[in-house]
């Protein structure tokens, strides 16, 4: 049974991992004074199942104890003195493999939250009954979960937030939305290559999180059709090349992209967009040589680069970074030669490349 402090203490467990994808006004903590149970079923009748009374933020059910699919429907079935919830929780359950379809009965729900359990489907239907309530759903560490109705999810109106993270998804087929702005699908076994509309039926999306997936390689304007996007995450995977126009967006207010910990070797012109105040995370790849043709349009554009652990080569190719400290001003944790950060390098050496374009002789290289 999660109870009242298990929940809590969920809410900050949520609000604090996935910060970097969740709007901060999205998850807030019940004001404790006024939780109770005025508003529940009467807790036999829902046992092992129960019901906390938040006040304003309304009830919350956790299943977590539920030890059967037939006792879940049958909790549902009860008589409530309202239908309308604010949580569902199932966390840490062993015993329920399938959500059904209506196993919820007339139930509504604002927020669904069921994790490190061993659920393996939820059905056509399980969640509809909630498709003008529902604003959040995390499905998060359900480790045999690998059927879910992506292609309900339209159907939910307000949906605003929809996270199945660590599970055994391979596909979203279906998928669409007029009102999401949060996707994470990190670390499953998604289908490869991705269809290049993945999100072409998202238009509101504002966060995406494509971490620990496998890629290997990204569509050229696979974002194309999101113009609202500000953080898109592909950490973790295994992308070693980025074509031109790979991230080209309509979006203004892009501020991060995210590849760090791949494989990046090679970047073609063009593959990032210019968006003044955009992050580009570099960081933990193999690039080795930094092209100005492809890179200082960016740093001349107000877009940050961080290329911390990147075996970055100390030769002209570093040119335009080591003798411009405007462009060294948009780079981050960059070092080249196995370690020497590129703001001690001595610009005297680099001079000599704008002529002959030749790389120079690391001995050449003084750190001031």
């Amino acid at each position: 049974m999660l109870g009242l402090q298990g929940f809590t203490l969920f809410v900050i467990f949520l609000a604090i991992t996935y910060s970097h994808l969740s709007p901060s006004n999205n998850l807030q903590l019940p004001n404790q004074a006024s939780v109770g149970n005025q508003g529940c079923p009467n807790s036999t009748t829902i046992s092992p199942c129960t019901c906390t009374d938040h006040g304003s933020y309304g009830l919350s059910m956790d299943c977590s104890e539920v030890q059967s699919e037939e006792r879940l429907k049958q909790i549902f079935q009860v008589q409530f003195p309202m239908n309308s919830f604010w949580t569902f929780s199932m966390v840490g359950n062993k015993d329920i493999k399938v959500l059904a379809e209506d196993i919820f009965g007339s139930a509504t729900f604002e927020m669904f939250h069921i994790t490190d359990g061993s659920l393996e489907t939820v059905e056509d239907g399980a969640l509809t009954g909630s498709k003008d309530t529902a604003k959040f759903m995390y499905f998060l560490d359900n480790k045999n979960l690998t059927k879910f109705p992506f292609q309900n999810i339209h159907e939910f109106r307000i949906l605003d937030s929809f996270y199945i993270l660590s599970s055994n998804i391979s596909s979203t087929s279906g998928l669409s939305s007029g009102s999401l702005t949060q996707l994470g699908l990190d670390y499953n076994p998604l289908e490869l290559p991705l269809p290049a509309n993945l999100l072409d039926g998202l238009p509101e999306l504002v966060r995406v999180s494509l971490a620990g997936v496998n890629l290997t390689q990204l569509t050229p304007g696979f974002i194309s059709h999101n113009y609202h996007l500000e953080e898109l995450r592909l950490e973790h995977n295994n992308i070693n090349h980025l074509a031109a126009d790979t991230f080209q967006s309509p979006s203004r207010s892009l501020r991060i992209i995210s590849v760090a910990n791949n494989h990046i070797q090679d970047v073609e012109h063009q593959a990032f967009p210019v968006v003044e105040s955009l992050t580009i995370d570099l960081q933990h790849n193999a690039l080795v040589y930094l092209n100005a043709s492809i890179w200082r349009p960016l740093t001349e554009g107000h877009v940050m680069l961080r290329l911390g652990d990147n075996p970055l080569a100390c030769d002209c190719d570093l040119a335009w970074l080591v003798l411009d400290p405007w462009n060294q001003k948009y780079t981050e944790n960059g070092t080249c030669d196995g370690g020497v950060p590129i703001s001690w390098l001595e610009p005297t050496p680099f001079e000599s490349c704008w002529d002959t374009q030749q790389p120079i002789e690391t001995t050449d290289i003084y750190l001031v």
